[in-house]
């Protein structure tokens, strides 16, 4: 294109002319024959000034100037996107800050003492992707909730929320350590899941259940009552040995618990008739014979033994702190949103009447 014949064409509110020497020219008339003007090197940078005119606020104004002040020092073929990345990613915390990479391998030495392996290998997913999303260097200090919802977006909504459980257990502890004054995680919204009506077992299936695990792994049967009369996890039931019964209760330490939270469940009568017919084994059950009583019983949900006994012992109760603080909750609300199904009047006191 010559000098005499530039090119020019309407944006937005203003116009933009490609200069001679390959320069953008970017207009906006203000009226009364008036306009504001502005040579800029790029188009981007011309549409951006434009758009930052005297309509938009002070902060938008800012935010664009700011960001055409980095364009003009950046390489055409790198975005300010990939320049911010990379300066987190490289840059030193400052004097009294320590490193993400730093403060998660400090917490992983400390929190692998503390919590479950399979809970731990949940922790270490997501806190390894937190750390190649913002940068080992990046400092904790300076992580906001932007920076957590830039790490969370575009996950379904079960890893978006296991992620941030992680985050806020391991900015919770940065924030106790003084690495940090506020947890960045918890100002991120957890995602919305719809959850169903969880599956509980009838009166019939339950002692269907027992009779089969008796026929076929009688070492078990102790594990489902468990579930069934005391609510106990299966992971927290397979961890149960005799020592653990005592004196009319379960008593599970935190080594047994999903959440290291030491609790004891009163042992009802129909469950004392149950263990002293079954008794726990006193090394555990192969998890092969429970998958075999799962298998022939044929419609086996995940945690339905204890489904089950929240269902009926609150119907037989009407006590839900009492039940959630049995299934080792710290509140109601998860009772209620999960493990409670609705259950027939009466019905939860011929649950605790199923005996062998």
């Amino acid at each position: 294109m010559d000098a005499e014949s530039p090119k020019a064409w309407r944006y937005g509110p203003g116009t933009i002319r490609l200069t001679p020497s390959g320069t953008y020219a970017a207009f906006v008339a203000l009226g009364h024959g008036k306009r504001r003007r502005a040579v800029l090197k790029t188009i981007a940078e011309a549409k951006a000034w434009i758009l930052a005119g005297e309509s938009r606020s002070g902060p938008d104004r800012m935010l664009v100037e700011d960001a055409m002040r980095a364009r003009a020092i950046l390489p055409p073929e790198v975005t300010l996107e990939e320049a911010a990345r990379h300066w987190a990613a490289t840059r030193r915390p400052g004097p009294g800050s320590v490193a993400l990479g730093d403060a998660w391998a400090a917490y992983a030495a400390e929190a692998a003492r503390l919590v479950r392996p399979r809970t731990m290998q949940g922790y270490r997913h997501a806190l390894e992707g937190l750390v190649e999303t913002l940068g080992s260097r990046a400092a904790v200090s300076a992580i906001g909730p932007d920076d957590i919802e830039r790490a969370v977006s575009g996950r379904s909504p079960h890893a978006r929320n296991n992620r941030l459980r992680a985050y806020g257990a391991f900015f919770s502890w940065c924030v106790d350590r003084g690495h940090c004054e506020t947890n960045p995680a918890a100002k991120v919204r957890k995602a919305r899941i719809a959850h169903g009506v969880p599956a509980v077992l009838s009166i019939d299936d339950g002692r269907r259940l027992l009779r089969l695990a008796a026929k076929i792994e009688p070492r078990s049967v102790a594990l489902f009552a468990l579930g069934m009369f005391a609510g106990l996890r299966p992971e927290e039931a397979v961890r149960v040995r005799p020592s653990n019964v005592v004196n009319g209760y379960v008593v599970l330490s935190g080594d047994i618990t999903k959440t290291a939270d030491a609790r004891t469940v009163k042992i009802r009568p129909n469950l004392a008739a149950w263990l002293a017919r079954y008794p726990v084994p006193a090394r555990g059950c192969p998890e092969k014979g429970i998958k075999a009583v799962r298998k022939a019983f044929g419609k086996w949900a995940q945690d339905v033994a204890r489904h089950s006994y929240a269902t009926y012992a609150y119907e037989e109760s009407g006590d839900a702190v009492r039940v959630a603080s049995e299934m080792g909750h710290g509140g109601t609300e998860v009772f209620f949103r999960h493990y409670r199904a609705l259950a027939a009047p009466g019905s939860g006191r011929e649950w605790f009447r199923i005996r062998p």
